[in-house]
């Protein structure tokens, strides 16, 4: 027979609530992978992992400007380094400032689902060129946009088939805008103005919503007020909706970047050298972490335990970068974009689920670091200098804590869709089904959907009782259990009446072009929706 002990109960108690005070992981815990020296004379670049099969694809210029890749398996393979072609054109990897030659992420590369690898960068002409394929199979470079200015900080990003570009006009050291250049159904479209900022970082998130982060500012001499902006999209159906996420009174530093998981958005920024407002030291080079749900319409710029900054020592001239593991630990990089760099700014710190964690030495050189994670490795590229060439290194800082994302994994499949129409002053009740190649379980949720308007998870229903005439865009998500998801996105109409047209076509033979001749068959007016 069991006796309960209620000393036990009590300590059991006491144990559950004192460890719902700690977080499992500790700064100490992350494994360093050492770095590997990729290029002892080069600029920064890029990284990207396979989603297929968990590879990572490295990046990056070299000294006499030719564009160099390298990878690395999940066991641990490096690849041999292979040039990729530019036509023989020299890769632009710097801003010129006066004597100042300040490198620049200066290509950005993404791996889409079928492990074709996508890389766009700019030529030392102003032009943005655009290649993809595999190791030493690689398609012949294509110009995206021709231009007599430089771009600097190109990214790519990739929704289903489609891909979008973004790149720095850097023409200008006062007025910066970032363009856009998305290629739809194998068509490029002419560049478009969507920001006026420096420093953009495009990511797009499971939800197939495309971000933008950038630096915006303005002079009122000598004060320079920098702030950092931030912008949305679903391409086809919401335009980029752009809104200002800090407020600061003083500078902001050289770049924010930007990481997803789990529908919560995290973007690290700092302040920066050369503030004129206050002449308060104090203020400079502190590191601040910004958090918000998606889409990002309400944010929490001093994301930390107190409203203030996550590192308060002043660090110079920081480069901050954000990264989020498999079990949702946050990673928070410091890089060092200052020609008079301490090795102390090297470090990272964590999340620990209520504060930062303290900091820890860092394997990258200073310099622009940028960042992706295999789900339990954060992988960091880097250079040593931000002024000019230097050692290019590749770093990686594994959570003991966290799995690898299933790389084995296949998404669900959406095949039935919600309906589009529905009468004002009536409940519209409609469903999404969806199936899983693995037969994984599938969950459903919606996305822009106003509170009113539900969806049963299990089954897909979904019901909203309609009030008002308008066309709204909604998104249904069908997600496994695994970590992947299908999205799809439609206009629902909201309409005062629906009319059933029934047409007759006489049936024709001949040689297009030709013309059908339609027959209207039912009663009342024909509204043309697209």
């Amino acid at each position: 027979m069991n006796h309960h002990n209620p000393k036990c109960s009590l300590f059991l108690g006491l144990y559950l609530i004192l460890s719902s005070f700690s977080y499992a992981i500790e700064v100490d815990d992350i494994i360093i992978i050492p770095k590997v020296v990729v290029d002892t004379s080069g600029f920064s670049g890029d990284l990207a992992i396979d989603p297929n099969t968990g590879r990572l694809h490295c990046i990056w210029v070299t000294s006499d400007y030719k564009l160099m890749h390298k990878s690395r398996s999940l066991d641990g393979i490096w690849s041999d380094t292979e040039i990729i072609p530019t036509l023989g054109l020299p890769v632009y990897a710097e801003e010129t400032s006066g004597e100042n030659r300040w490198a620049r992420r200066c290509c950005g590369i993404n791996v889409d689902e079928g492990s074709v690898i996508h890389i766009v960068y700019g030529v030392d002409d102003g032009d943005v060129y655009y290649v993809c394929g595999q190791p030493n199979q690689w398609t012949e470079p294509y110009r995206v946009v021709s231009q007599d200015f430089y771009a600097c900080h190109p990214d790519i990003e990739i929704i289903n088939d489609d891909l979008f570009v973004v790149w720095e006009d850097a023409r200008d050291p006062l007025i910066k805008r970032v363009y856009q250049a998305s290629r739809i159904n194998n068509q490029w479209s002419e560049p478009s103005v969507i920001l006026l900022a420096d420093n953009p970082d495009l990511y797009k998130s499971d939800n197939d919503i495309l971000y933008i982060i950038g630096r915006y500012f303005h002079i009122d001499w000598p004060v320079m007020h920098h702030n950092i902006m931030f912008g949305y999209s679903v391409p086809g159906y919401l335009d980029w909706e752009i809104k200002q996420i800090t407020d600061e009174e003083y500078r902001v530093g050289k770049a924010a970047r930007i990481a997803i998981y789990q529908d919560k958005i995290y973007v690290a920024w700092s302040t920066s050298v050369g503030v004129e407002a206050s002449g308060d030291w104090d203020k400079k080079g502190r590191l601040y972490c910004a958090k918000s749900r998606e889409p990002g319409k309400f944010w929490n710029p001093y994301y930390s335990k107190r409203e203030g900054p996550i590192y308060t020592v002043a660090t110079g001239d920081p480069y901050g970068a954000v990264a989020i593991y498999s079990d949702g630990t946050v990673f928070y990089a410091n890089g060092k974009a200052g020609e008079m760099a301490r090795q102390s700014s090297r470090f990272f710190k964590i999340w620990l689920g209520k504060w930062w964690s303290g900091t820890r030495y860092a394997e990258w050189e200073n310099g622009v670091v940028h960042l992706d994670c295999d789900g339990k490795t954060v992988w960091a590229i880097g250079s040593s200098t931000g002024y000019s060439e230097g050692e290019v290194s590749v770093s990686g800082y594994t959570n003991p804590f966290a799995g690898y994302l299933d790389f084995s994994n296949q998404a669900p499949e959406i095949v039935t869709f919600p309906d589009t129409f529905v009468v004002t002053n009536s409940l519209w009740q409609t469903s999404c089904e969806a199936t899983d190649p693995d037969g994984d379980p599938v969950k459903y949720s919606l996305i822009f959907n106003p509170s009113a308007c539900s969806i049963d998870s299990s089954s897909g229903l979904i019901q909203w009782q309609v009030s008002e005439i308008e066309t709204r865009v909604l998104g249904v998500k069908a997600s496994d259990n695994r970590g992947k998801c299908d999205v799809h996105y439609f206009r629902l109409h909201v309409v005062d009446q629906i009319y059933h047209v029934h047409f007759s076509v006489d049936q024709q033979q001949g040689t297009a072009p030709f013309t059908v001749q339609f027959t209207n068959l039912s009663q009342g007016p024909i509204e043309q929706v697209h």
